[in-house]
């Protein structure tokens, strides 16, 4: 007889009811296509039929299963305890009381001799999933482990058979029968699998196979009376469960203030840790429930911590008593505590004199109160749960408080209980949940997207609204609440596009804080704080900051006004804030800043160490943070820090400033007035921009410092020259020659007449006029004279080796190379130059770097070196690419000097042509069409591409552009231009048919040569050789000779008997 048969005669259970749930478990010539799920919905529904009265659904079920259907029943009791919003599933599984389990597989069992029996039938994928390690069993087992935690009080006993049954095997005709070897079905192992930790005398071997484990011959069957008195003992336990009134018929406290958001964005972090952990305990063969367990939620205001912490309660934890109380102040904490007193009835909870954290404390920590949840959120403020210690007249030690003595000391800690914190500050999550935290990240773009349209439904969705609202998100760094807060002020003010609003909020600070200073209402915040904006949210941090840390209150207002990116923390150590030296209380008031979630450790490090970076919102909120007067403070003090921290524009230098440029550009935009300080770090910042070649922020700088050093000093004090100065240096570098020549001589008259003619200043402004001198043409000899007396001072007064007797040797150098037939001077110039700078300064230093392409020049004039030019170029040009950026101007330089060789060299035009066309793309684009660097890169393009042959018209057209504005912003008779005109002609003469033109041309270039140079420069020599050749060609030949012969004549004066030039010229006059 079955079980079921014997159980109704027994007097124990004579007031129990007992029920039967079938389903086929045949398996021969079987259609059903029922799965585990169908089985276990079924079950359901068939068992709320016969507990459909109020007092059937409180009484408790045992549940007694055999092999396959213990697995429906665990899938039903899991998929009961998920069911929230199905009332009769939740009262079926509040009431599983009890677990008699037989020959369950847990793990599977052996079917391969079973799985012919169902070959091509409809319930073959059933059999399947009853493999051992099936992903179905698993996924069963794990699932009713996590919600087993909540009837934990539910009794379970396993039983597994001890003897072997006969495999089955076909006889004939498709009849089959139990004749083959004997095997175990389901074993020891995987039939006492049925929850973590089972209870080992609760494991317990029946005297029989899998099939027969249920069945008995009589009443006294050994098998039975085990199986009864494990039964008895259940039903023994419910009946004094009940009479002391300790079995939960009743709904568990629910005390959370929000509705569930089932608009949850994404998955919730909680729950995975819960997840995670509840792995590991199964796998350790623990039991969640054993112990008291804290875990802390900790990320920035407005990220989403306590819809995380929802989305977890509602989703999972609802069969348990949960507790929310809000710790965002000690009002609001005793205030929910006087709730949660009141709500679960405790003793004593409305006495007014008694203190009701206390109340609280013992009652969750009492049996009574059950395996409870308690979330703390809002636990922002250390000090609310850590005050700093009173004096002992303040209070006595029998009539403390919550806040005399803290949040922390009322929280519950005993053997049971799990609480959840939501916090801002990652030391007050330490504190209370040991290292049991979890940092909550950002939304993704595709996440944060779809909160946005959750929000602003009404949007819609072409192609150019959502490119706006993606870069809308990506503005606001995907931070939810603001997400929300811009989301509602759109589905509000609908004539406001989405583009619309991303303008406005880009136009200006001042936009940016007006369109994130609209409240928005939420259900799921506190009411106290509801019409709270993403600004105020941050600055309830801001004020707990100022109250636990003044060094960190000021790290804070510094940073308010330099950038929020890549902020470098040796900065913040080499600045002395407040006067703090000690580096450990530095570190300390940094680490606090990190634990408010404010700063964040950048995600990778920079050239000069480790650093942060803020969210844009919270650097928003700071500034707002700030009343106006307290930010212009703010902003003057950072100023006078940056400016008399940041070092000079020194190469030694770049590194430092390469991460510093940005916040000093910042502190700069955002201040209201300046001061001396401000204009220094302008003169600082500036020269640093001269180095990257900026030259417009450079001369915005310069003149910004200029105008209030000329109010504050006068226009002869130092600072304003200084500063004019910079100017100069850099309208030469823009091309803009007589802006820089006015200045300079100005500059230079003044330091003459009140520094003296040899000081360094004055020296310093006779280099910078000379070489705009050399720039502009036709004063050579009042070059040399500045250059050669610069460099005779500074060897007397400064030394050989001094950089800037080494500058102004190099600037001689290329002075006596302009003047011709002093090229051994310069060579013997720019080696000691180069020696030295090599020895001292190091091979990569943008000073050697500059001496070794100058002497390559020199050589590459000198002729028969190019392949030490060559290998001066390439390395010159490969450290810059490497240092300085694909796009610097003295990369870009060090690309047109190597292609200039490799078409000397021969063979290697097509390199020279791709290193010009990438020059020249990127002066276009960087410098515009008509700078000075542009047109000599559209000069010697036209160059390579007339010497590749088949690109005349191309080289036409850039060589007539070169000339035209070049003779518009230069003059006539500037080198540059002089240098056009002769290609120009060069280029009408191989078109053909214009020598007319050609002759001009060359004709009015040396005639000016002649006459601004003299007859022995190269340039004249130049001039002359290419008239002698046009001479020729209009067959004006004995003209023609004649220059052709001063040409050599010339050649030989300046470069030797040697030169290639020289030895042309003579061979072409004898024609």
């Amino acid at each position: 007889m079955w079980l079921r048969d014997f159980l109704p005669r027994d007097k124990a259970l004579q007031n129990t009811r007992i029920l039967l749930f079938g389903y086929r478990s045949d398996l021969k010539d079987n259609s059903s296509r029922d799965s585990i799920q169908e089985y276990s919905r079924r079950f359901l529904i068939q068992l709320q039929h016969c507990r459909s009265e109020i007092q059937e659904k409180r009484r408790p079920i045992i549940f007694i299963c055999h092999c396959f259907g213990g697995l429906v029943v665990k899938k039903a009791l899991t998929d009961a305890a998920l069911a929230k919003t199905s009332e009769p599933d939740q009262a079926i599984f509040k009431s599983c009381a009890a677990l008699l389990l037989f020959g369950v597989p847990h793990r599977g069992m052996d079917n391969g001799n079973l799985l012919h029996l169902v070959r091509n039938q409809n319930n073959s994928q059933l059999l399947r999933d009853l493999a051992i390690s099936a992903p179905l069993l698993k996924d069963i087992h794990q699932s009713f482990a996590r919600v087993f935690e909540n009837i934990s009080d539910c009794h379970v006993v396993s039983f597994y058979e001890a003897l072997d049954s006969k495999a089955t095997e076909e006889v004939q005709n498709g009849t089959w029968k139990r004749i083959g070897p004997f095997l175990i079905s389901v074993t020891m192992e995987s039939a006492t699998y049925a929850i973590p930790n089972e209870e080992f005398h609760n494991q317990i071997s029946l005297d029989s196979d899998h099939s027969n484990m249920v069945k008995y011959d009589h009443s006294s069957d050994s098998g039975f009376i085990i199986v009864l008195t494990k039964l008895k003992e259940c039903v023994h336990k419910l009946q004094n469960e009940s009479s002391n009134d300790k079995f939960p018929h009743n709904q568990p406290h629910f005390m959370v203030p929000y509705p569930e958001n089932e608009n949850f964005i994404g998955d919730s972090h909680v729950a995975s840790w819960f997840e995670a952990h509840q792995k590991k305990w199964i796998e350790a063969g623990k039991r969640q429930h054993r112990g008291h367990l804290r875990l802390a939620l900790c990320g920035l205001g407005g990220i989403g911590k306590t819809q995380d912490v929802l989305s977890f309660i509602y989703k999972y934890e609802n069969q348990r008593p949960v507790f929310w109380i809000h710790a965002g102040s000690v009002t609001q904490f005793e205030a929910d505590c006087r709730k949660l007193g009141s709500l679960a009835e405790i003793p004593g909870h409305d006495d007014t004199k008694q203190n009701i954290g206390c109340i609280v404390k013992q009652w969750l920590e009492s049996p009574q109160s059950g395996n409870w949840i308690l979330v703390i959120d809002n636990a922002d403020n250390m000090l609310d749960f850590y005050p700093e210690p009173k004096s002992i007249e303040s209070k006595t030690s029998d009539t403390f408080s919550i806040a005399h003595d803290g949040i922390a000391k009322f929280i519950p800690k005993g053997s049971k209980g799990t609480i959840i914190v939501t916090t801002r500050d990652r030391e007050v999550a330490l504190n209370l949940a040991n290292q049991n935290i979890i940092i909550k990240p950002g939304l993704d773009p595709e996440q944060a997207a779809e909160l946005f349209h959750q929000h602003y439904p009404n949007v819609e969705r072409t192609s150019d609204n959502t490119a706006a609202s993606q870069r809308l998100l990506q503005e606001i760094e995907y931070l939810p609440l603001a997400i929300v807060q811009v989301a509602a002020y759109l589905d509000l003010n609908r004539s406001v596009t989405t583009s619309k609003y991303l303008e406005m909020y880009k136009s200006t600070k001042e936009s940016q804080k007006r369109l994130l200073s609209k409240p928005h209402h939420n259900i799921w915040r506190d009411e106290n704080v509801n019409a709270e904006t993403i600004l105020t949210t941050f600055s309830i941090s801001f004020r707990q900051l100022h109250q636990q840390s003044k060094l960190a209150d000021s790290f804070l207002r510094f940073m308010a006004c330099i950038d929020r990116k890549a902020i470098p923390r040796d900065l913040l150590f080499k600045i002395r804030l407040d006067g703090v030296e000690d580096e450990f209380l530095i570190s300390e008031a940094l680490d606090k800043l990190v634990n408010f979630s404010i700063l964040q450790h950048a995600k990778v490090d920079f050239e000069c160490g480790k650093g942060y970076e803020i969210h844009s919102l919270v650097h928003l909120a700071m500034q707002t943070y700030l009343e106006s007067g307290e930010m212009d403070t703010a902003l003057n003090k950072a100023s006078i820090i940056l400016a008399n921290t940041l070092p000079s524009a020194e190469y030694e230098n770049w590194a430092e400033w390469r991460v510093c440029l940005p916040h000093a550009m910042a502190l700069l935009a955002n201040l209201k007035e300046d001061s001396e300080a401000s204009a220094d770090l302008c003169m600082k910042a500036g020269y640093h921009l001269y180095d990257l070649a900026r030259y417009s922020e450079t001369l915005k700088l310069c003149e910004r410092a200029r105008k209030l050093y000329a109010v504050l000093f006068g226009e002869e004090n130092a600072k304003t020259l200084e500063a004019m100065y910079l100017m100069g240096y850099t309208f030469q570098s823009r091309g803009l020659l007589k802006e820089a020549q006015e200045l300079e001589e100005k500059v230079l008259e003044v330091r003459r007449r009140t520094l003296g003619e040899e000081h360094r200043d004055t020296l310093r402004s006779m280099q910078s006029l000379a070489g705009t001198y050399a720039e502009l043409g036709g004063r050579l000899k009042d070059v040399q004279e500045l250059e050669e007396k610069v460099v005779e001072v500074r060897r007397r007064t400064l030394g050989e080796e001094h950089p800037d007797t080494l500058w102004g040797m190099r600037n001689l150098a290329v002075t006596y190379k302009e003047l011709g037939g002093r090229l051994k001077e310069a060579q013997e110039l720019e080696e000691k130059v180069l020696e030295v700078r090599r020895r001292i300064l190091g091979e990569e230093h943008p000073d050697t770097l500059s001496s070794m392409e100058n002497l390559a020049d020199t050589y590459e004039e000198l002729g028969g070196r190019l392949k030490d030019v060559q290998e001066l170029e390439e390395k010159v040009l490969e450290v810059r690419r490497r240092t300085l950026g694909e796009e610097h101007p003295h990369t870009l330089s060090g690309m047109e000097y190597l292609a200039i060789t490799y078409k000397k060299l021969g063979g290697r035009l097509l390199e020279a042509q791709e290193l010009e066309e990438k020059a020249l793309e990127v002066r276009r684009r960087t410098l515009g069409e008509e700078h000075p660097d542009t047109l000599s890169s559209m000069h010697n393009l036209a160059i390579t591409y007339a010497r590749l042959g088949g690109r005349l018209k191309e080289v036409q057209k850039l060589i007539e552009k070169v000339v035209e504005v070049r003779r518009r912003t230069l003059g006539e008779e500037h080198p540059d231009t002089l240098r056009g005109m002769q290609f120009l002609a060069i280029t009408y003469k191989q078109l053909g048919g214009r020598l007319k033109e050609v002759q001009e041309l060359v004709e009015n270039v040396l005639e000016v040569k002649r006459r601004t140079l003299g007859e022995d420069h190269r340039d004249t020599a130049d001039a002359m050789y290419h008239l002698a050749l046009t001479l020729y060609d209009v067959e004006r030949t004995e003209e023609g000779i004649s220059l052709m012969e001063k040409a050599a004549c010339s050649y030989v004066r300046i470069y030797g008997s040697d030169n290639l030039s020289a030895k042309c010229a003579e061979r072409l006059a004898k024609r």
